[in-house]
């Protein structure tokens, strides 16, 4: 069980920070609206994000998008639990289209067997960020970035083997292992938005 002070180093790692309306709007121009409609992708889309907080954000994209499934891992339980109680109170096919874990991200295997499911009625709550995944949302400190790193290699590693896409969307912090495809600086205070994307050829 996560003691005290693993949650204190998780909010150093990835604050709360509530997603406003403005940035809700660009992920859903820089990152969502290009995975709904990639045409190379054989697999239903499916969007993560790594400390969802009370998952306004992922609610926001279920909402705008009827074909996308969204998953959060969040490892303190008061906005876990937090954000399962808000998704509860949506119409039943919103809610089966989302899904928040209590857990680390870090704790999650980084290999599996399983092949990605095609049918878009597939039971969010099993869906991984390694077998699953299309794209990722980040809002996490640079710390917080280097201790993934190992889990997005591996996740980027895994599609480039399946002949799949996959795209990041990191607010503020940028992933200095990879050079973004994009970098979007007219939201509120000029904060950068990176869109990084690894696209079969």
């Amino acid at each position: 069980m996560p003691t005290q002070n693993t949650f204190e180093e998780a909010f150093k790692l990835a604050p709360f920070n509530p997603s406003s309306e403005q940035i809700q709007q660009k992920c859903f121009e820089l990152l969502v609206d290009r995975i709904v409609v990639d045409e190379q992708q054989p697999v239903a889309p499916v969007l993560f994000d790594l400390g969802c907080g009370d998952a306004r954000l992922l609610i926001a994209c279920a909402q705008k998008y009827p074909t996308l499934q969204c998953v959060g891992i969040e490892l303190d339980p008061v906005f876990a639990t937090r954000a399962m109680t808000a998704i509860q109170k949506l119409p039943p096919a919103t809610q089966d289209r989302l899904y928040v874990h209590e857990g680390d991200a870090l704790q999650l295997p980084v290999r599996t067997q399983r092949q990605p499911s095609i049918d878009r009625t597939s039971n969010t709550s099993d869906l991984t960020l390694i077998d699953d995944a299309t794209a990722l949302y980040l809002f996490i400190l640079p710390k917080g970035i280097e201790k993934l790193m190992p889990l997005l290699i591996s996740v980027v590693q895994k599609r480039k083997s399946e002949g799949r896409n996959f795209r990041i969307l990191s607010y503020m912090f940028k992933i200095h292992e990879w050079d973004p495809a994009l970098v979007d600086r007219t939201s509120k205070g000029s904060c950068p938005i990176y869109l990084y994307e690894f696209l079969h050829d």
